[in-house]
């Protein structure tokens, strides 16, 4: 009898937490917008850096809310494969985040970690490009490679109606090392499809 009880309420309890959790995501969204990689970082020209790349990037999440104010909302982010300028290799960026929001009005503050993927694909080979004043031989990848690196992400999202939404994110590489430390800065548009579950 009394493993009985003890099941029918560990079922229940299960049940009722189950369907907590199910209730608990609320919105999903897709966006479209631009991620520019390690802004500042890479010189295109000489004596030039770019704080703001063209690169097609399309996100989708889903908001589990805590509470009214607070939620989780796991992202994840891809980018239109590019070739370089060359056509020697090809790269693709993607991420997987998982901030913590805060909702006030028609704004989302949202903190939390992250990981940021790059994939660089090409045939191998070298090539002679400009180095300064003179020419090197560059290695060309040989195959694919993926480094992954942790972020730190913050962001602010603002509301337009129920269905529409904008936002901007900043992503930290390798916070704690000074030298290589880079910034990734994300815009979107995004569309709330609402719950779906």
């Amino acid at each position: 009898m009394n493993a009985r009880l003890f099941c029918t309420v560990i079922g229940l309890f299960f049940c009722t937490s189950l369907h907590a959790f199910v209730q608990g995501w609320s919105d999903f969204v897709m966006g479209a917008g631009n991620l520019t990689h390690q802004a500042g970082k890479y010189a295109s020209d000489v004596g030039s850096v770019s704080y703001f790349e063209f690169r097609p990037l399309f996100t989708a999440s889903y908001r589990y809310e805590y509470s009214p104010e607070f939620s989780f909302i796991p992202e994840v982010g891809i980018t239109l494969p590019e070739t370089s300028d060359d056509e020697t290799s090809s790269t693709l960026y993607s991420f997987l985040n998982a901030p913590i929001a805060y909702h006030y009005g028609d704004w989302t503050f949202r903190f939390g970690p992250g990981f940021f993927f790059t994939r660089i694909s090409g045939n191998g080979g070298t090539l002679r490009l400009q180095n300064g004043n003179t020419t090197d031989e560059f290695p060309v990848p040989n195959g694919s490679a993926t480094t992954r690196n942790l972020t730190w992400n913050l962001g602010a999202q603002t509301n337009f109606d129920k269905d529409w939404s904008a936002r901007f994110d900043v992503s930290i590489l390798k916070l704690f090392d000074s030298e290589k430390r880079a910034m990734n800065h994300v815009l979107t548009l995004n569309y709330h499809f609402g719950s779906i579950l």
